[in-house]
């Protein structure tokens, strides 16, 4: 074992000496030393690892930022395009801009020479109704001079109640001879011509009007999907400028979502609060409705108790009538005199005037009950969406009891992150005094040595070493310390951000509350206000049932005189038939001599008279044909108007319509965008 030892000894110092460590060494110590130097040769080699570490590192580092580069100088080429875009979009905005005002401009022009046209042919057909009027007094004259030309001018002494026939109207279907209105044609080729060019004209327009509508469709679709590709690449930019230059890290990004999440809850609830006040003025003002129907209720009671009191002293006359009628039946047909028929006539038709009127208050009352069932139907309707909206509460009042549960168990994780935390900094404060005292307690030894000048090397170098190995746990007892006082800071910084949600979600469950409170108060006085109408409905039913009744008594009452009239109408239809019979005969007598009269004036019209009354007939007939003509060329130019008027009506329609389908595509756009964001707000 001896010659071991020292060949270890021996190949030990060779290694010192290749080391430059010239100092002198004991037998006892090289063990030590032995260990010392192995230790330190794979310090050496774990340095030289870390070191090769260190430079792949920094190699990984140099690539990452040279693969930055291209990312940067994309999102300079972005910026670059999105600037191009901009300007891109405020020309492409001026020159719908323009356009727009090129189009409504060009509109008001068309409504301004629409409302000039709509003058003219009012005026024309002013111009029409009295030329017409002129041309029917003309034609009254004619008519006039015509009959005198068949018809004596002397009265005839016995024929006061004679009818004479009809009048014989002027009508010439030949035109006279030696008239200069033979050869007249209308230009009919010329307007229709007229016509087909401004049908031509109007449906250009109208295609030119339907292109420039669609190109504004387009347009606009178009702004909108750039606005949109402009906010999603300015949101990425500002996400890619917020990350270069900063590390990356992910709890930021799970932090800013949860404060996002929270933010959009929180939105979503006022939206709800707010929905839910304007539920309650809306429940405020159909109740205050209810009251101005319960008003309505008592006034129709009123009216139902004066319909009762005028229906009794109807029934006393319905009963002194059946009286009368009895005694009518009792005396017979020698009572049906002129002068009693005449009274019972009077009475039939006032009880059927007072009928028809009771008819009517009856459909009144009856009108009255279903607009009293209409409000009993809008008030349940009404309690229903009230109900609806109170369960809408506390579904939204659990899910913040949930969302308030959930708060809670975070804000107990991390009190008891932050005990545990607190716990490991007073351990690691521990273990720190006791390296501080370890350490304190070597140098102590350390300086008791060096006093005592002892040269036991053994001693020093074990005594450096473990101070060596205190200092590099103490220094990485720090870093655990900083890395725990950070995680502290962290977790308070979680706790008061969680202690603030949870103040807000208690402010909001008390409002809640307190809305919930006023709507069950206000649900209470519904329900009595409910209550009460059903009441005042069953009277109401009652009463229109008595009336009811009261009614079918009157129809039978009505039903028996009914009986009586017919037969006395019988007897007065045998009457007027003798009176008939009498009438036709003396009909015939005036016939007869009506025929004697006319071959009388037959006779008596000679050829004089037709001559002159002909001459002065021929320039009133003259100027009866031009009238004709100024009339018929007044109706081609009214024809050609109201073409033109049909025609930017029909102009006018196509617009309204085209606007009415861009509506709805709006409406039904706004219909998706609201689904989105549902699902949005559900995800």
């Amino acid at each position: 074992m001896d010659g071991v030892a020292e060949r270890r000894f021996q190949t030990l110092k060779k290694r010192l000496d290749s080391l430059h460590y010239c100092e002198t060494l004991g037998f006892e110590s090289a063990p030590l030393v032995e260990k010392l130097l192995n230790d330190l040769l794979k310090t050496t080699e774990d340095q030289q690892q870390l070191k090769a570490l260190n430079s792949e590192a920094n190699i990984k580092i140099k690539s990452l930022n040279d693969s930055l580069i291209p990312l940067q100088n994309e999102v300079a080429s972005l910026m670059k395009k999105n600037n191009e875009l901009h300007l891109h979009l405020m020309t492409t905005k001026e020159d719908i801009d323009s356009k727009d005002t090129f189009w409504r401009a060009s509109i008001r022009k068309l409504e301004v020479e629409n409302s000039d046209l709509n003058f003219l042919i009012r005026k024309s057909k002013d111009d029409f109704s009295k030329i017409e009027s002129q041309n029917s007094e003309l034609r009254l004259r004619l008519d006039g001079l015509m009959t005198k030309t068949y018809t004596t001018q002397k009265p005839i002494s016995d024929g006061k109640d004679v009818y004479l026939g009809k009048v014989q109207a002027y009508h010439m279907p030949k035109g006279l001879r030696n008239c200069a209105f033979e050869g007249f044609t209308k230009p009919d080729t010329v307007w229709a011509n007229e016509l087909r060019a401004a049908d031509e004209r109007t449906k250009k327009i109208l295609e030119e009007l339907e292109d420039c509508a669609k190109e504004k469709s387009t347009f606009e679709d178009e702004v909108r999907r750039l606005k949109v590709l402009l906010e999603n690449r300015n949101s990425e930019i500002t996400r890619l400028t917020s990350m270069i230059g900063t590390e990356f890290k992910p709890e930021l990004i799970t932090n800013k979502y949860k404060e996002n999440l929270n933010n959009a809850n929180i939105e979503q609830l006022n939206d709800r609060i707010d929905l839910l006040n304007s539920e309650n003025i809306k429940l405020e003002g159909d109740l205050a409705q209810a009251r101005i129907w319960q008003e309505r209720f008592y006034e129709i009671e009123k009216e139902n108790l004066f319909i009762v009191e005028s229906m009794a002293e109807l029934r006393n006359q319905n009963q002194n009538l059946q009286l009368k009628i009895g005694m009518v039946k009792k005396g017979g047909k020698g009572f049906a005199s002129t002068g009693e028929n005449e009274k019972l006539k009077s009475l039939i038709t006032e009880l059927q005037n007072k009928n028809k009127a009771l008819e009517k208050d009856l459909q009144r009352a009856i009108e009255e009950c279903s607009r009293n069932d209409m409000y009993k139907n809008a008030y349940n309707s009404d309690k229903l969406s009230y109900t609806e909206a109170i369960t809408k509460i506390d579904n939204e009042r659990s899910q913040l009891n949930e969302k308030v549960i959930e708060l809670e168990g975070i804000l107990s994780q991390a009190k008891s992150d932050q005990t545990g935390a607190e716990e490991k900094e007073k351990m690691y404060q521990g273990q720190i005094e006791n390296l501080k005292r370890e350490i304190e307690a070597i140098q102590q030894s350390y300086s008791k040595i060096n006093k005592d000048s002892l040269n036991t090397r053994e001693e020093t170098y074990q005594l450096r070493s473990r101070i060596s190995t205190l200092e590099s746990q103490a220094n990485i007892m720090k870093a655990e310390l900083e890395s725990v006082n950070f995680e502290a800071e962290r977790q308070k910084r979680l706790k008061k951000n969680s202690d603030d949600s949870l103040e807000d979600t208690k402010k909001e469950l008390l409002r809640i509350r307190t809305e919930t409170d006023s709507l069950n108060i206000q649900k209470q006085k519904l329900q009595v206000l409910l209550d009460s109408s059903q009441k005042e409905t069953k009277l109401l039913k009652d009463e229109n049932s008595h009336l009811i009744k009261l009614r079918e008594k009157d129809k039978q009452a009505l039903i028996e005189c009914d009986d009586r009239i017919r037969d006395l109408n019988n007897q007065l239809s045998a009457s007027m038939h003798s009176n008939r019979i009498l009438q036709k005969e003396h009909q015939n007598l005036l016939d007869e001599l009506s025929e004697k009269l006319e071959e009388q004036r037959k006779i008596t019209m000679t050829k004089s008279s037709y001559e002159q009354e002909l001459a002065e007939l021929r320039p009133i007939k003259l100027k009866y044909q031009q009238i004709v003509e100024e009339s018929s060329t007044l109706r081609k130019s009214f024809l050609n108007k109201d073409t033109a008027q049909t025609k930017m009506q029909w102009q006018i329609d196509k617009l309204e319509d085209s606007v009415r389908s861009k509506d709805f595509t709006i409406s039904e756009q706004e219909r998706t965008i609201e689904k989105l964001k549902e699902e949005f707000s559900n995800i």
